[in-house]
């Protein structure tokens, strides 16, 4: 699996970056986080359809794709991220990780487990 974070204000550097791993030949593919923290995956919902979005067009349909929310820095609440996965549904996403924080996770995962099409990750 390769992996990077994303940089969500430079998303041509971080699509050339999944770009490479395709070229490589990777089969599983991840990127998450971000560079800044006021600059990360999972706090702007359109910008995080519109990168998913990209990357799924990058890597094609035969390579899996992880994405990593900065479960430190994001927490998504239930209805928050049973809207998520909703969005980020038509981009296959192999799982989910830490979108809604590790101290919660029990709560959070109840919730979303009825409504859940990616698997979640959390550690």
């Amino acid at each position: 699996m390769a992996s990077i974070h994303f940089d969500m204000e430079n998303l041509d550097w971080t699509l050339n970056e999944f770009n490479w791993f395709r070229e490589q030949g990777y089969r599983i593919v991840k990127g998450g986080w971000g560079k800044r923290p006021e600059a990360v995956f999972g706090l702007d919902r359109k910008k995080d359809i519109e990168l998913a979005k990209r990357i799924r067009e990058v890597i094609g349909e035969e390579i899996e794709l992880v994405l990593d929310v900065l479960g430190a820095r994001v927490k998504w609440d239930v209805p928050t991220a049973i809207q998520r996965f909703d969005d980020l549904e038509p981009f296959r996403l192999k799982w989910i990780e830490e979108a809604g924080g590790s101290s919660q996770y029990r709560y959070w995962r109840a919730g979303v487990e009825r409504r859940r099409l990616s698997p979640v990750a959390a550690r």
